[in-house]
């Protein structure tokens, strides 16, 4: 898509988010009934202006985009071509009462927890975070060979941490890093900046838990009702990024009963 295609086209979301914007603004929209309340009612109570109410509103659309389903894509493709995780996954998750499980308890599954780690490990659902410096600013690390010194970032730069490479870091991982290996999450403990699936800081994912819960929940689910999950593609994870980076190739599986 050309650039100016791309324009249009954001000028058609913009035009329809301004639209419900505008009618909520002025007592068309109806309210959630109940304590709940919608995103945009809430940042209406902060008096943010329409821009700022457009942007989060995009925002929180574009960070669920197939979000979570990539992590339970990329934790079954990693799974069918590692049949004896596999194995001790069921084991694990055999005794578990899915219908009555909090998502806090799923933190109990180490297996289960570690696996999940592991594929945002190998691929992070969003390989690439940008900023752009809104005033001359000085970074306390980074620079130097190796990376202690301070760096000077310049107002209207563009600062861009690639988290593939972040997580493949031997210091923090092993030297392992190419091998799906869930077992390495047992004796190691990254801070916040050497692990970020889900960044960091101020502005970390909020739906961190409820993208975590829900993958969880489906790939228990999927290892207590079926013995065996088989690859059906030889080739190797292709990254596809847009939005969001997925395998390229698609998961092709076969999930075999016992």
């Amino acid at each position: 898509m050309s650039k100016s295609e791309s324009v249009d086209q954001w000028k058609i979301v913009h035009k329809l988010l301004d639209y419900h914007i505008d009618r909520t603004c002025n007592g068309q929209s109806p309210d959630f009934q109940g304590s709940g309340r919608s995103l945009l009612h809430n940042l209406i109570q902060q008096n943010a202006d329409k821009t700022e109410m457009r942007n989060q509103i995009i925002q929180g659309m574009m960070a669920a985009q197939d979000t979570t389903a990539i992590l339970i894509s990329n934790s079954i493709y990693l799974l069918s071509r590692h049949p004896h995780i596999w194995r001790r996954l069921r084991d694990e998750v055999a005794t578990v009462d899915l219908a009555k499980i909090r998502v806090e308890d799923f933190r109990k599954l180490d297996l289960l927890r570690n696996t999940l780690y592991e594929a945002l490990r190998l691929f992070p659902v969003f390989p690439n975070l940008a900023r752009v410096a809104l005033r001359n600013v000085t970074l306390p690390t980074g620079g130097g060979v190796h990376g202690d010194h301070p760096v000077f970032v310049p107002k209207g730069s563009t600062v861009i941490a690639n988290l593939y490479a972040l997580h493949r870091n031997q210091e923090v991982f092993g030297e392992d890093i190419e091998t799906f290996n869930p077992d390495r999450w047992v004796d190691i403990r990254p801070n916040t900046w050497q692990f970020m699936a889900f960044g960091g800081g101020q502005r970390a994912c909020l739906g961190q838990l409820k993208a975590l819960g829900e993958a969880s929940y489906a790939v228990a689910k999927l290892a207590q009702t079926f013995e065996r999950v088989e690859s059906r593609d030889s080739r190797e994870w292709a990254g596809e990024q847009k939005l969001t980076a997925k395998n390229a190739n698609g998961c092709k599986v076969a999930f075999i009963l016992g």
